[in-house]
């Protein structure tokens, strides 16, 4: 859906709705112009790592921001206007409120770097007032609402109302509307596992960062961050698209692929033998590498498994661990490869040996 700035404004600054509270911007923990520079994909290193703690402190963070991109990914504004003269910019956009609204805006300072974020921040605020209009409109009949379902530290199971089933990863979060039968589309921050019911003619749709993917009933993963997104699939096909150019891939099953942010490039995903770990506590290895083993403990347990030589790391492991903890698999380690670890600081280790 398009969203044409004159139709509606909002001066973007006071409040959002946020699982029926009020999420004041003024309680933020981050600037705002951090999360447009985000939005727009121009944010340095530094400033998309603040995003990303930020997105951690609470699940209200994440379907604040996942309500933000939902809107401008689909407002009718670029995001890269170069503005060449920041007066006449300004004034173009007061130009498109009719003038009793204009009346009542309060004049910024002067500052020019505060001129370039209120402008965008009025854009930004004009879209979403006009998306809650819309979804509030678009029937007579039915008040068209966003539904968020998030997820705390740990995996959350959730029921679309289609009959498809989403498993978040922890700190994910899932936006939709609630005439979701009708579309089959949702936007995702974080990762999630879908197990999608076939509708006939209606694909399912899943929308994280510039990546689109499309099924029409089939089981995969799909994982989004500040640096890439992950599609694999455990079951049927899946076409992975970026829209903006217009690059397609279609995903077969126990196949992956992943998009760097700000590529263009649909690059097969590699090493994925654990990749569902975190929903299934199962991992398996079979005649695998203790380097490729260790990657998959440190994703899985969340801890930093370190080798105090490379010989070590060309040993080789045939085992499989059910729902146990780090320690106990470190205990496996020991017994099998005739190696010693030991917890260097919390969630660090240190593995030493002979090695093989």
């Amino acid at each position: 859906m398009l969203i044409p700035l004159r139709c509606c404004l909002i001066f973007f600054g006071h409040s959002l709705g946020v699982e029926g509270n009020i999420y004041d911007f003024r309680d933020m923990n981050i600037s705002r112009e951090i999360i447009v520079k985000c939005l727009q994909q121009s944010a340095n290193a530094d400033e998309q790592m603040m995003l990303e703690q930020w997105l951690n402190e609470s699940p209200a963070n994440r379907i604040y921001y996942t309500q933000l991109r939902l809107v401008w990914d689909n407002a009718d504004f670029s995001t890269d206007v170069q503005l060449q003269d920041q007066d006449e910019a300004w004034s173009g956009v007061i130009s498109q409120i009719t003038p009793t609204k204009t009346k009542a805006l309060i004049p910024l300072p002067a500052t020019s770097w505060l001129k370039i974020a209120a402008t965008v921040m009025l854009v930004l605020g004009m879209a979403l007032a006009y998306y809650h209009y819309a979804t509030d409109t678009r029937t007579s009949e039915t008040s068209i609402a966003v539904i968020e379902a998030a997820s705390t530290s740990t995996n959350q199971e959730h029921r679309l109302p289609d009959g498809s089933k989403v498993v978040l990863m922890p700190f994910s979060t899932i936006t939709y509307s609630s005439d979701f039968g009708q579309s089959r589309k949702l936007q995702l921050e974080g990762g999630a596992y879908f197990e999608v019911e076939k509708t006939a003619g209606l694909p399912f749709t899943v929308v994280a960062r510039q990546t689109q993917v499309k099924v029409l009933g089939t089981r995969f993963l799909v994982k989004s961050d500040q640096r890439r997104t992950e599609v694999f699939v455990e079951e049927g096909r899946v076409e992975v698209g970026l829209p903006a150019s217009n690059t397609k891939k279609t995903v077969g099953a126990n196949q992956g692929v992943f998009v760097e942010n700000n590529q263009t490039a649909i690059v097969e995903l590699a090493g994925t033998a654990n990749i569902l770990s975190w929903k299934t506590g199962i991992l398996e290895f079979e005649n695998t590498k203790l380097v490729e083993v260790i990657s998959a403990l440190n994703k899985h347990y969340s801890v930093k498994i370190k080798l105090k030589n490379s010989d070590i790391g060309r040993c080789h492991l045939t085992s499989r661990f059910d729902n146990k903890s780090i320690d106990e698999v470190l205990q496996v380690l020991e017994v099998v490869l005739d190696v010693k670890i030991r917890a260097t600081v919390q969630n660090e280790y240190l593995i030493s040996g002979k090695g093989c």
